[in-house]
């Protein structure tokens, strides 16, 4: 029963250790290729850095560039550009597409391990034109 304790205690560490909770999480349509994700946590005691993780159907994410790092500050921020590749192959060149995408934040442990900071996933809907698209594929050759 004591190995048992100990063994839990020594598992349960890093979670005692992060004292971080996640405030706010939000993300706003900047134009029609970026969004721009913004976090706010209480502490980052515990927190060496935040990755933050993309998806189109809330069931396969992929990691969004590099870590954001620790730098004492409450708040972070981190810009994303989905829609820099989202009109390349669609069939109907001129219509307006909408594509909501699905975004988890995590913290980074001084150990390299990973914490969900929230439950569920942020949702932003985000609309582009690809007849913006096509017609700055097209002045783009002229140049």
């Amino acid at each position: 029963m004591k190995r048992l304790f100990s063994l839990s205690l020594i598992l349960l560490m890093p979670l005692l250790a992060l004292a971080a909770s996640l405030l706010q999480f939000t993300g706003d349509v900047l134009d029609e290729q970026t969004v721009e994700l913004r976090w706010r946590v209480d502490s980052v005691q515990g927190v060496a850095s935040f990755e933050v993780e993309r998806s189109t159907d809330d069931e396969h994410y992929q990691l969004l560039g590099e870590r954001v790092l620790v730098n004492g500050a409450l708040e972070y921020s981190l810009l994303d550009h989905p829609g820099l590749n989202s009109a390349g192959g669609s069939r109907d060149r001129f219509t307006d597409i909408e594509q909501v995408y699905y975004y988890r934040l995590y913290y980074v442990l001084p150990s390299g391990g990973r914490l969900a900071a929230q439950s569920s996933p942020l949702a932003v809907s985000f609309q582009f034109s690809t007849v913006e698209a096509t017609w700055g594929s097209i002045k783009a050759m002229f140049r």
